[in-house]
This record gives structure tokens, C-alpha cells and sequence, in this order.
């Protein structure tokens, strides 16, 4: 009876799942054929738009032909304002960049406006990459009874505060998702009383134009405000009509938040229409091929924001991927001239540096998480220099052996490298708090922030490693492996490799074993449970996808091996070797050991 009940289970199973499969090839037609549409849809309007291009229906749609090189003047006769919060400090930092490119020696005064949501620790970071920034915290009764925008709230009305800036000269306001491609000495052409801003033009080549008035939309993500518009007159009647939703029954503008009420005050007020090269929308030059990037000052990145994504791995088109990766080279470059200064100067290194040699000439041992440590008595490391990390304080042995150093390189303890508001997993905090406070840890100097703002850890030891996108390259790509931790480190896939094996070598270690580096998760299919010591439901942190697991550590050929490879060969030309006393596994770039023989003196 059972075994046919079972047989007609599986039957209705087979015949479930098959149409599941039929259902979902029918759905995978429908996707493409909607992505033909769309594809039709986008050359049509790339056509449309280049005969509109050839037509110039209205002034303000030119590309400069050229950029003056002159520098930007630092005498106080310029300055520059934007409004973030901590979600665009990335875009901050990678535009205030390439205007240093464009202009070196620039040092113009950078108004920044924001509320509680720019972090004093973000504030020194920026300061630190540009000393002329000013910050000018806003007051929230200022907008009060003004309907916060969707997306970053009353952020978005923060620049009104460029328009009660005092003093003579120009002020150039500045949206934090910009790129500077060319020198903006053109831009200084203007008349100092003019306003200027460069009409709101997108996807298409037609400007929107206010349903009541002659006057076409501008964007406000790039202005030039004169000395004779900013005045607390001014400011108060920008936030009434905030206050007042002045704007709200213009279909054209409604959908803005601070574009809107300035299109507003400007209804009845002249403005001039700035070269759509100082301000140049991405969705504009994705789509129209006369846009070259050697025609425009600054591009702006509306919409999604570059760093928020892996450009290659979005869903964009090429054009638009090509200009978001435009992006992350210019932001590569700034961390790279940044980080490593900023975490020299703010005294992380230095507490790296007081580890130097303190195990000369010593052994170490370093632990993997592996299903094999069930089977070895650690008991036998306490007092060896041992390095722990991830999970490790689960083991049932963590307190007899007590390890000196614990390693947490990981981003997806965090959440991941590009969240905006990073926080360490509550399990493993709690874990770590109650196990490892004899430890010193080691996070990622990206993460420092973010636990010493909530102060995760009271009264442990932490360190910080300069560990962090976009700096980090992997040990196989680059056929390396870093051993300065001053500069940014390398990926070994495994923190195993990228933490451990590096602070081994700067403690002066000559001898390395290796303990629980099974290397094999026993995964051969994505339902799989990954295997270590402990139940794999006990791991509440993300953890790698199967294809990148099968990428990197599959034993026929896995990218852990070849970095393994390539770590043994830095670290014997250092004077170090390294040992594997993993009970089994499959793990064979280094001579084996025995475990139990290390401790038979």
C-alpha cells in the first residue's frame, strides 16, 4: 500500500514539475519577446533623437567644441555647494576627484550641506581628502511642514542653503552624482550676475517646458548662482514655496522635489540657459552617439548611482554600462590616492604596526573552519600563536585554546560592501562578545566606522586592515600577494589567506600550519548543505553563491589553489614556510604535516 502511494507521489511530481518547466519556458518566450520591443523602441528613439540633434530646436542643446584649461580662480571669488547625506559621500568623494584632475591646486571653498544624516565620521573622512570642504549642518525647524522627497527625504532641499551663501562672487552648485570629464574654465565665461542652469533633458532631445509659462525646465544639478540671488530673502521664499508645494499642479515639474520649486521661483524671473556640457544627463549620451565624453564638462549620473552597482553585473545597456564604468575608474583612482592616506593619518596603521615582529622566528598556526577540525584535539594550541576567524568561535574547544588573534575580512558579515548603512551580524556579535574578548580582531578598515559608531565591541582589542573595494585585487589576478599592510591588500578568496597568512609574516612568523583547510564545502549541488565543523544553520551571515563556490574552490582546478600556489611562492622567498596539518581534505600546494607529531617534544 505505501509503495504505490509513493509511486503515485512521484508520478504527480513528475507531471507538477513538468509543467512548471513548460510554464516557464512560456514565460522566458514572453521576456524576450518584450526585449525585442524594447530594443526596437530605443533604436527608434536613437534615430529620432540624432535628427533632432541636426535640427537644434532650441538654444541651450550645443555641446562645447572645446574647454579653457585656466585654472579655477582660489581667491574667494568662486566656491562650490552641494547637499549629501552618508549615501552619496562616495559620489562626493569621486567628483570633488576629478575636478582635482581637471583643475590641480584646486582649493575653492566646498560648501556642504546636510542634517544628522551625514555621519561626523564620513565628515572627517571627507575632510581629510579635501580640507576646503565646509560643512554646514541645516536646521530642521528650516523645513519644517515641507513634504520630505521619497528617496533621501529633506536632503534633497538642502541646496536653497547655497542661495543664503554671503560674500561676492560665484557660487556653482553642484548634485554629488556628477563627473567632471573637462576643465570648467568656460563656465567662469558668465556673466557673475547671471543665473544659469542647463535645461532638464533626458531621455530625449525635447525640453520639457512649464505648462503656464514660455520657460523651459532646467535641471538643478548643476547652477550658477550669483552673489545678487543669495540672501536670506531669498532662501525664505525658496522654502515657502517648498512649504507651500508651489509647483505641485504643473504636471511637467510635479514629479520634482527642489527642481520643482526652483523652476517655480524662476517662472517670472530670467535665467540663462547653460551648455547642456556642464551638465549632461547619462540617459542623454547613452542613447545619442553625438555625445562624446570629449564634449562634456560634467556628467551626470542620474537615477541609479554607480556606486550602488557592479556595472558589470547590472542590468544596463552598453552605452550606459560604459558610462557607468567610466565612473567606478574615476572612483578606483580616488581611493586608491585616498584610503591608503586616510588610514595612515588616522592611526590604524600605526596599531598594525605596533605588531611588527612581536612572534619573531616563531611558529603559527591558523584555522580553517573545515568539517575536519571535529576530528582533532585543539586543545593542544593553547599558548601557540593561532590565528582564528569567521565562525570559528563555535568550536567547542574555543575556550581551553583561547586564540591570541581573530580574523573578520569578510563584507558579508556586514551586509556587503556597497549597503549604505553596514552592520556586523547580531549573531556573530553576540558570539564574539561572549567568546573572544582575550582576542585581538581584525575587521576591514571599511567597517571601522560602523562598529566603533556603535560601539559593537566595548573594550576589545580591534584592529583594522586596509581591506576594501575598489582597492582589493585578487592574489590569482594579479599573480601577487601583498605583504605591506599600509597598502591595500589582496583577495585570497579566504581570510585564511587575505588576514591570517599576511599578519603571520608581519608578526615575524617563519613556520605557518594549517588547520581545518579542508578546502572541499562537499557541495556537488546548489541544494547542498556547506560543510564545516559545526551545522551549517548555525552560519546566519550570507555566504557565497554555488557557481562562485564551485569558480573558486571546485579541486579540479579552483582559483583557491592557484592562490595558494602563489601565496607559498611571496612567502618563501620571505623565509616562511607554510605546512598543511589538516586532517584529509584536499588540499595539496603544501607538504603535509602531521598534527599530533608537532607537539611531541
Amino acid at each position: 500500500m505505501l509503495k504505490k502511494f509513493f509511486k503515485t507521489l512521484r508520478k504527480r511530481l513528475v507531471a507538477y514539475f513538468k509543467r512548471l518547466r513548460n510554464r516557464g519556458s512560456e514565460e522566458q518566450r514572453q521576456i524576450r519577446k518584450l526585449k525585442q520591443v524594447v530594443a526596437r523602441q530605443a533604436d527608434i528613439l536613437r534615430e529620432a533623437n540624432q535628427l533632432l540633434s541636426q535640427l537644434k530646436p532650441v538654444d541651450g542643446l550645443s555641446l562645447e567644441s572645446s574647454f579653457s584649461p585656466a585654472p579655477l580662480p582660489n581667491d574667494g571669488s568662486l566656491s562650490f555647494a552641494t547637499a549629501i547625506n552618508d549615501s552619496f559621500v562616495a559620489g562626493l568623494e569621486c567628483l570633488v576627484h576629478t575636478l582635482q584632475t581637471q583643475h590641480p591646486g584646486l582649493s575653492a571653498p566646498f560648501h556642504v550641506f546636510h542634517d544628522s544624516g551625514l555621519s561626523t565620521a564620513n565628515q572627517t573622512y571627507l575632510a581629510s581628502i579635501y580640507p576646503n570642504f565646509v560643512f554646514k549642518p541645516t536646521k530642521e525647524d528650516d523645513y519644517a511642514g515641507i513634504e520630505a522627497h521619497g528617496r533621501i527625504g529633506h536632503t534633497s532641499y538642502f541646496i536653497f542653503e547655497a542661495f543664503r551663501l554671503s560674500g561676492k562672487g560665484r557660487v556653482i552648485a553642484l548634485d554629488a552624482d556628477l563627473l567632471c570629464l573637462n576643465p570648467l574654465g568656460n563656465l567662469l565665461d558668465l556673466p557673475e550676475t547671471e543665473f544659469a542652469a542647463s535645461l532638464n533633458v533626458g531621455e530625449n532631445l525635447v525640453p520639457l517646458k512649464q505648462a503656464d509659462s514660455a520657460n523651459y525646465v532646467f535641471n538643478s544639478g548643476v547652477m550658477h548662482i550669483p552673489a545678487r540671488l543669495r540672501s536670506e530673502e531669498t532662501f525664505s521664499e525658496l522654502i515657502s514655496l517648498a512649504r507651500k508645494a508651489a509647483g505641485m499642479n504643473d504636471p511637467v515639474i510635479s514629479r520634482f522635489a527642489d527642481q520643482r520649486v526652483l523652476n517655480y521661483f524662476f517662472k517670472k524671473r530670467p535665467f540663462t540657459i547653460l551648455s547642456l556640457s556642464y551638465n549632461t544627463n547619462v540617459k542623454l549620451i547613452s542613447i545619442h552617439l553625438e555625445f562624446s565624453p570629449k564634449r562634456i564638462g560634467l556628467l551626470h549620473f542620474t537615477g541609479p548611482k554607480p556606486w550602488t552597482m557592479d556595472p558589470k553585473k547590472a542590468d544596463l545597456h552598453d552605452e550606459m554600462r560604459g558610462l557607468h564604468q567610466l565612473w567606478h575608474k574615476a572612483y578606483a583612482e580616488a581611493r586608491g590616492r585616498n584610503r591608503p592616506a586616510y588610514f595612515r593619518s588616522s592611526g590604524a596603521f600605526q596599531r598594525i604596526l605596533d605588531l611588527k615582529d612581536i612572534h619573531r622566528g616563531k611558529r603559527a598556526f591558523i584555522l580553517g573552519n573545515g568539517p575536519s577540525l571535529r576530528h582533532q584535539d585543539l586543545t593542544r594550541l593553547k599558548g601557540e600563536v593561532t590565528f582564528a576567524g569567521n565562525w570559528f568561535a563555535l568550536h567547542d574547544q574555543y575556550d581551553q585554546i583561547s586564540p591570541p588573534y581573530y580574523c573578520l575580512c569578510s563584507h558579508t558579515i556586514f551586509g556587503g560592501w556597497d549597503v549604505s548603512e553596514p552592520k556586523l551580524d547580531e549573531n556573530l556579535r553576540q558570539l564574539l562578545l561572549e567568546r573572544t574578548s582575550d582576542a585581538i580582531k581584525f575587521f576591514s578598515f571599511d567597517f571601522r566606522d560602523c562598529l566603533e559608531s556603535a560601539d559593537a565591541f566595548p573594550s576589545h582589542d580591534l584592529r583594522y586592515l586596509l581591506y576594501e573595494k575598489p582597492l582589493k585585487r585578487f592574489v590569482d589576478s594579479v599573480k601577487d600577494f601583498n605583504l605591506d599592510p599600509s597598502n591595500p591588500l589582496h583577495d585570497g578568496h579566504t581570510v585564511v589567506v587575505t588576514f591570517a597568512m599576511l599578519l603571520a609574516h608581519w608578526m615575524g612568523v617563519r613556520e605557518i600550519y594549517l588547520l581545518g583547510c579542508d578546502c572541499d564545502y562537499g557541495i556537488a549541488k546548489e541544494t547542498d548543505d556547506k560543510q564545516y565543523f559545526y551545522a551549517s544553520n548555525l552560519h546566519t551571515t550570507k555566504t557565497s553563491a554555488f557557481d562562485h563556490l564551485q569558480k573558486v574552490w571546485d579541486p579540479q582546478g579552483g582559483r583557491i589553489f592557484q592562490t595558494y600556489d602563489i601565496v607559498k611562492s611571496v612567502m618563501a622567498r620571505q623565509g616562511v614556510t607554510i605546512y598543511n596539518a589538516t586532517h584529509g581534505g584536499c588540499l595539496e600546494n603544501f607538504e603535509r604535516r602531521n598534527y599530533e607529531s608537532l607537539f611531541e617534544n
